[in-house]
């Protein structure tokens, strides 16, 4: 009967590893140290990328996020099957979850074999996009601009439904002073705006992993996941609704967020 244990270690870019011909590894949480969009290889397979951003190797004060957690799409590698790091030069890897040991003659676990078979294009992966306001000094009041879009290909699907955090320097903001706002083939997803209650989510209620000063709290789209077919164009905006123009030096906003990603067959 194969003997299962915690799996909590630390893989580096640049050295291939390994299971012994009796473990299994069961990959359910991930992070890094790199800013460098990095993977895992698993059997020549390529997985979801990361970055330090939305997975990092610790939660601490300045990364209230932690591990990524893969939930049901987590990493299978079969016994004396090779696997490593792709990506940033000497990028650590953390990998957490479960370690099994076979008895002799025993099979691999069923939902190992399972995962293993669809890793490849089925994962959680991380994305990214900016805004640069560039030479500008000031945002006017009721400017929109788009920080983020992405039109899948046609075979793709991604569905937003983790965390999404927004970075931002070169300007000061007050909670209510900009509205982020999620858009479907120049769609908006709240279409229907009172006169005094603009559309969109506060940009202070979805804070980066260093923004402890302002909140604390992850965003997360579990509850409303955005799915997006191929073919079709996401994208998110952020308007100054403060009434007034914000000042700007050098100033830009960074989307990070994470997405469950499917290509078929």
């Amino acid at each position: 009967m194969a003997r299962t244990i915690k799996l909590d270690k630390i893989i580096t870019q640049g050295t291939t590893y390994r299971t012994h011909p009796r473990v299994c590894l069961k990959i359910e949480k991930l992070g890094t140290d790199t800013t460098t969009a990095s993977h895992l290889v698993i059997d020549n397979t390529v997985t979801g990328d990361i970055i330090e951003d939305v997975a990092p190797l610790h939660a601490e004060n300045t990364k209230i996020n932690g591990l990524l957690d893969l939930e049901d799409l987590f990493y299978a590698v079969p016994p004396d099957t090779d696997f490593a790091v792709s990506g940033g030069s000497g990028a650590n890897f953390r990998i957490v979850g479960k370690l099994i040991q076979l008895s002799p003659g025993e099979g691999v676990p069923a939902d190992i074999s399972a995962r293993y078979g669809e890793q490849g294009r089925k994962y959680k992966t991380y994305v990214t996009g900016t805004y640069s306001f560039g030479s500008a000094t000031s945002w006017s009041d009721g400017t929109e601009v788009t920080v983020y879009s992405l039109t899948p290909a046609t075979i793709e699907t991604y569905t937003f439904s983790d965390f999404l955090m927004l970075d931002y320097s070169g300007m000061t903001i007050s909670a209510g002073d900009v509205a982020v706002q999620f858009y479907i083939d120049n769609t908006p997803l709240e279409f229907l705006e009172s006169d005094n209650l603009d559309a969109g989510v506060d940009m202070l209620s979805i804070p980066h992993q260093d923004d402890v000063s302002v909140n604390t709290d992850l965003f997360t789209m579990k509850d409303f996941p955005i799915v997006v077919e191929g073919d079709h164009t996401l994208k998110i905006t952020c308007t100054n609704v403060s009434g007034s123009a914000i000042s700007l030096s050098s100033a830009s906003i960074t989307l990070y967020g994470v997405a469950r990603y499917e290509r078929r067959e």
